[in-house]
């Protein structure tokens, strides 16, 4: 099938382009007023479109919709339009038409000629397209297609095929001659030269074929062509002449310039005029089976049913025009409507003036109507055919005939039925029970009630927020707190086991009769609305109108807490609010609050699964569904879209990994920056309910790590490194070795000096002990017996005291001397020298000092005089500092190692403080001469030394 729209002038000025048109076409001053059958949504320049003028409308084997216009082309998905211009590529900005070629290429049949193609989202334009403008200077170009990689064109005096090495073989068109060729892949090529009304004959494959046309002033230098099954189709003027191989003949005159002609996928032929709208051809006789009066003083451009069974209208003056049913009726009302009621059979309105319409639900056929007290405010049909109407008061009316049969003081906003002869009623404070007949009993309650359900026995009423639950003797049960706050809108018998309940705000609820337990569904609890305006049940579904459409859901996956749409059904009514509606097995009745829609049921509408498609825009060259690889620094950019005319209310998610949460988007784009490096995977998965998830992609990538930290490098470095390392080992151990080496003869050295001053030190220390013992002490032992002689004398106690003073120096003298060598030091050992000076240290200082010594004695006299020295000083340190009673030695001697364990309970001191004194600095270079080592702790309990040295000097 194949079509062609073509604007027979162009000029750069809009306006002057538009005259030329309206002068060639036929102008029509007289239009016709038909009643609106079908509902159109436009769109237009406010919509999105570059131009109001749109010459064709396509589909292009992906599902995208492309709209022709004066100002480029639109590529539309039913969510968002891209426009694409000459600075996309396009070889001219007026496009007049459309083809795809074998191998998926869309071509762009321009004003100037020049031809451009879209392929894997980017725009060409061939080599020729100079010498091809040239040929064709300001002739119309009627068709153009690609087959084979050959191009096909026809213009007003030649049809011409350009081949891949640019060789362009053409064909003239005799002067007011219409020549018409079928070629492979029964694509058709067809062009007018000179005046329409002079054609007399048509030249098909070479052959001539008379032709009549129908008298006419109007010259219309548009022709149309369409290929389908056995037979072809051609246009001249207002004319349709069929040809079936053998025989041209005339099948259809229009009203008007015929400017497209289509063919949808039900078999229609669709004829479009120039200014004068479209008519709907059966394929059998050509007869008129439909008229869309919504577009009757409109120049239908192209007529298109695409794979969805959506129709798109194209204009040369209002944009694109879009219905997903054309035998939808629209009832226009000039009232606001309040009330609609249905039962298996009527359709019942009442609007703001009081005004009561009754129609035939099957037929939409009005069967009465009757004016009453404004304004309406409920309706009900009972279960004997009765209609219920309130307004100021209530109204009793045979339903079949419209006669009031009983008036009824009091005005109620909502019935519901009991039985087959009793029903319920509120309004106001007053909820009253009816019999059909029209007596009553009235109860009046302390609340407000605007809806109310009865229910096995159970009534469930509403105020203007919140519900209260009532017995059939009207005691309270429960006020359930969930819906305290909750505008109800609708209430309707969900099955068994629960009640459904509609709100504004707050979505809809299910209700467990048994406990009374609330099942709530909003838009923050997987739901896609929070406005719920009317609730029906039918067969297996739940239907429900919101600010999202008119839905269909599952009653049994809804049961069970799980939301699945069966319907969505939110392109019909744009911009409008379905705040009652009816569905039968043949259609759907939506009022809104000037119109009734009645929709005839198709079950695939709002079903068909949307097609997902995405572009991959980083990195770029990379073949899609392949494994990606990017450096750790680059992005992975993709848009995404879904091609769906009936319903865009879709919702995505997606991840990376399994790893990772899911991830919701609305945005149509998912830009991935700065990802570890590592193996991924990006799977995007689509929704229409926010419940049920289908994967739409799945995109393995690899984010590669840098250079710095690839194996290869870590491997090289490490090779390096341990190259390195070995140098600076070996080096590092030479130096040792060296180091070592100079710092054993130093130590050595510090030896040998700290040794010669230790010995020196001690024949110093026993020198004066000698001259101390043999000097000084013998004085004083003289003087004491001099002065013990003069105070028995004189008997003198200041001789006395002078005595015990001599005596008292006599005794530090003596301790000086055994501290300086303590006796029999040299004579029987280290362990009897510790033992005799501990006894001296007892006897003068308050101390308690337990010493024990284990293993052998100690030979070596050098390293028995250190060990004494030690801890001569360690108990020294005690007595002076640490204040303590009690001391405690041991000394465990092997013969290898000497341990000497020193424990006191003084006041300790801080480790992390140790002041520089003499003492310590005695006993570390002591240790430090013996090679030895000393761990030290201390406390406020006490401080603690275990020094090891070794039995033989180093």
């Amino acid at each position: 099938m194949h079509s062609v729209i073509i604007n027979p002038f162009y000029s750069d000025n809009r306006l002057i382009r538009r005259i030329t048109l309206l002068t060639v076409y036929f102008f029509l001053t007289l239009t016709f007023a038909f009643a609106q059958n079908t509902r159109l949504i436009n769109y237009s320049i406010r919509e999105g479109l570059p131009s109001s003028e749109v010459y064709e409308v396509f589909q292009d084997s992906y599902g995208f919709i492309w709209f022709a216009t004066d100002h480029g082309v639109v590529k539309f998905d039913g969510y968002e339009m891209k426009i694409l211009t000459v600075k996309d590529g396009l070889s001219d900005p007026v496009v007049f038409g459309f083809s795809e070629d074998e191998q998926q290429r869309l071509w762009f049949r321009t004003y100037s000629g020049k031809i451009s193609y879209h392929e894997k989202n980017k725009i060409h334009s061939i080599k020729w397209n100079d010498q091809l403008q040239r040929l064709i200077e300001n002739n119309l170009v009627y068709t153009l297609y690609s087959y084979n990689n050959e191009i096909h064109i026809s213009t007003e005096r030649f049809l011409a095929s350009i081949h891949p090495d640019g060789e362009i073989v053409k064909e003239e068109i005799g002067k007011h001659e219409l020549m018409l060729k079928i070629t492979p892949g029964k694509k058709l090529l067809y062009g007018l030269n000179g005046l329409s009304k002079r054609v007399r004959r048509v030249n098909i494959n070479d052959k001539y074929y008379p032709i009549q046309l129908t008298d006419t002033l109007t010259h219309n230098k548009v022709v149309c062509g369409l290929q389908d099954k056995n037979r072809t189709l051609i246009t001249v003027n207002s004319d349709i002449f069929e040809f079936n191989g053998s025989l041209l003949k005339k099948v259809f005159s229009g009203r008007g310039p015929i400017i497209s002609l289509s063919k949808d996928l039900e078999g229609y032929y669709w004829v479009g005029y120039a200014n004068q709208g479209v008519d709907r051809l059966s394929e059998e006789n050509y007869r008129i089976s439909n008229k869309i009066a919504i577009l009757t003083n409109l120049s239908i451009t192209k007529v298109l049913q695409d794979l969805e069974g959506n129709f798109w209208f194209s204009t040369l003056e209002d944009g694109i025009y879009f219905t997903s049913n054309l035998e939808t009726v629209i009832i226009n009302l000039e009232a606001k409507i309040r009330f609609a009621t249905f039962n298996s059979k009527y359709a019942v309105i009442g609007d703001q003036l009081g005004i009561v319409s009754t129609y035939a639900l099957n037929s939409g056929k009005l069967l009465w109507r009757k004016d009453l007290t404004p304004p309406t405010r409920s309706l009900f049909i009972d279960a004997q055919n009765q209609l219920w109407v309130s307004t100021q008061h209530t109204s009793i009316i045979d339903l079949k005939t419209g006669k009031v049969t009983k008036k009824i003081n009091g005005s109620y906003t909502s019935f519901s039925m009991e039985s087959d002869s009793m029903l319920w009623a509120v309004g106001g404070l007053r909820l009253t029970k009816f019999k059909l007949s029209g007596s009553s009993e009235y109860v009046i309650t302390n609340s407000l009630h605007i809806k109310i359900l009865y229910d096995n026995s159970i009534l469930y009423t509403s105020g203007r927020t919140g519900m209260e639950i009532f017995d059939s003797k009207t005691n309270l049960i429960n006020k359930p707190i969930t819906l305290s706050n909750s505008k109800i809108t609708s209430i309707i018998p969900f099955d068994d086991e629960f009640v459904m309940v509609g709100t504004i705000g707050n979505g809809f609820h299910l209700i467990k009769k048994n406990s009374l337990e609330i099942t709530s569904f909003t838009a923050n609890n997987n739901f896609i609305a929070n406005d719920v305006y009317y609730l029906q049940r039918k067969d297996s579904l739940i239907w429900m109108s919101s600010e999202n459409g008119l839905l269909a859901l599952s009653h049994k996956l809804l049961k069970n807490n799980k939301i699945q749409f069966y319907k969505n059904i939110s392109n019909e009514f744009p911009n409008e609010r379905i705040n009652f509606f009816n569905v039968t097995d043949s259609s759907i009745w939506a009022v809104s609050d000037y119109s009734i829609n009645i929709i005839p049921t198709k079950m695939d509408v709002g079903k068909s699964k949307p097609i997902f498609y995405y572009e991959l825009q980083k990195p770029d060259g990379v073949e899609k569904n392949k494994r990606i690889e990017i450096d750790y620094k680059s992005t992975i950019q993709l848009d995404f879209g879904f091609i769906s005319f009936h319903n865009q209310n879709i919702y995505t998610r997606y991840r990376i990994s399994k790893k990772n949460d899911w991830s919701e988007t609305s945005s149509r784009s998912i830009d991935l920056q700065s990802v570890t490096p590592g193996e991924y995977d990006l799977t995007l998965e689509y929704s229409l309910d926010k419940e049920n998830w289908s994967q739409t992609l799945s995109l393995p990538f690899k984010v590669n790590p840098p250079w710095w930290n690839t194996w290869y490098f870590r491997s090289a470095t490490a090779l390096f490194a341990l190259a390195i390392g070995v140098v600076v080992y070996k080096v590092r151990v030479a130096r040792y070795k060296e180091k070592n080496a100079y710092l054993g003869v130093i130590n050595e050295q510090q030896k040998k000096l700290l040794n010669a001053e230790i010995e020196a030190t001690e024949r110093e220390r026993t020198r004066i002990a000698k001259d101390l013992h043999d000097g000084i002490s013998i004085d004083l032992v003289s003087i004491k017996l001099m002065a013990n002689r003069i105070a028995s004398k004189i008997d003198e106690k200041d001789a006395l005291e002078i005595e015990t003073h001599i005596q008292k120096t006599i005794s530090e003298i003596k301790d000086i001397i055994y501290g300086l060598t303590p006796p029999g030091l040299k004579l029987f050992g280290l362990s009897a020298g510790l033992q005799n000076y501990i006894s001296m240290i007892i006897k003068n200082h308050p101390v308690a000092i337990k010493f024990e010594a284990l293993g052998e004695e100690i030979k070596d006299q050098q390293i028995g005089s250190m060990v004494f020295r030690i801890i001569q000083e360690l108990i020294t340190n005690s007595i002076k500092h640490s204040h303590c009673d009690k001391i405690s030695i041991d000394l465990n001697v092997s013969s290898v190692l000497i341990e000497i364990i020193y424990r006191d309970n003084g006041v300790g001191f801080d480790l992390s403080n140790i002041k520089s004194g003499l003492g310590l600095s005695n006993i570390q270079s002591r240790v430090d001469t013996l090679s030895g080592q000393i761990q030290l702790e201390s406390d406020s309990t006490g401080t603690f030394y275990l020094i090891t040295l070794p039995t033989k000097a180093v």
